[in-house]
């Protein structure tokens, strides 16, 4: 019997490998022109973004961490500006290779494959619980993905790759929230938290807030229990979101070495324009 669940556990594994390989194709394919050079993004991916990104690659080239960025804003730590994705780790990845305009175009291309297959897996676990057949259920899973990662959202701002990256994580964190409320098991949890953190550290910081806006009623929804009554279901509720919060923030902790506290400080930015203390 456990042999069989490995098997099957190895076969959905590769399965869901080869589903987020063809999304990466398809994202490649709809992006050719940038990923050969024969294009370029434009305007605030390259005055805004490429800048920091290139500091961080000299940083990591000359064996040095990415903490003070000397030739911006009159001197600030580049990781407590809000929306600069320092600790965010595809772009640590990519840091140490270099940036170049090509690795630009890499990493908008990716983010559009990691978009599709997130909502796949989301809409996948919806259709799930009305009982859809598995085959139909994966088609119709990849189309929803492909309708997602070929939005607006990603087409519309190739300039702007924190929402790119936002976006790209969002479907993860709602998968694995709802995951834990009907599963119970603190793993989904965990892996909500790793994703929430990803948006904090890689992603748009106005979008970050609102997913969690969005988890409030989110989370009261899928934990709500006929069997219990309206305190208490809220009082669970609660209990679940604050975990998930805490797990967000370990996994920046860890990731970071508790570098995001000045970003953390920074966080009335969020509200207040484009501030910077």
């Amino acid at each position: 019997m456990e042999k069989n669940k490995g098997i099957a556990f190895k076969g959905k594994a590769w399965n869901y490998a080869g589903i987020f390989l063809l999304f990466l194709a398809v994202s490649f394919l709809l992006n050719w022109s940038l990923l050969i050079g024969e294009n370029l993004m434009k305007y605030d991916i390259w005055d805004a973004e490429y800048p920091s990104q290139v500091l961080m690659s000299e940083a990591i080239a000359n064996h040095t961490l990415p903490l003070w960025n000397p030739l911006m804003r009159y001197g600030t730590p580049a990781y407590a500006v809000l929306g600069t994705p320092v600790w965010y780790f595809i772009t640590l990845i990519l840091a140490w290779f270099g940036y170049t305009p090509t690795t630009v175009a890499f990493s908008y291309a990716i983010h559009i494959a990691i978009g599709g297959f997130g909502m796949f897996l989301l809409a996948g676990q919806e259709l799930s619980e009305n009982g859809q057949k598995s085959s139909g259920k994966q088609w119709a899973g990849f189309l929803v993905g492909l309708l997602y990662c070929c939005s607006g959202v990603f087409i519309g701002n190739a300039q702007h790759i924190m929402i790119i990256i936002s976006a790209a994580w969002i479907p993860y964190v709602f998968l694995f929230v709802r995951s834990y409320l009907e599963k119970k098991q603190v793993v989904f949890a965990l892996a909500a938290g790793f994703c929430a953190a990803q948006l904090l550290m890689g992603g748009y910081p106005e979008m970050f807030m609102d997913l969690f806006l969005f988890l409030v009623p989110y989370t009261l929804y899928f934990s709500y229990s006929k069997d219990q009554t309206v305190i208490k279901n809220l009082f669970t509720a609660f209990k679940k979101f604050i975990l998930v919060c805490i797990f967000t923030v370990l996994a920046c902790k860890l990731r970071s070495n508790g570098m995001p506290v000045p970003l953390l400080r920074n966080g009335y930015s969020i509200f207040n324009g484009t501030k910077y203390r």
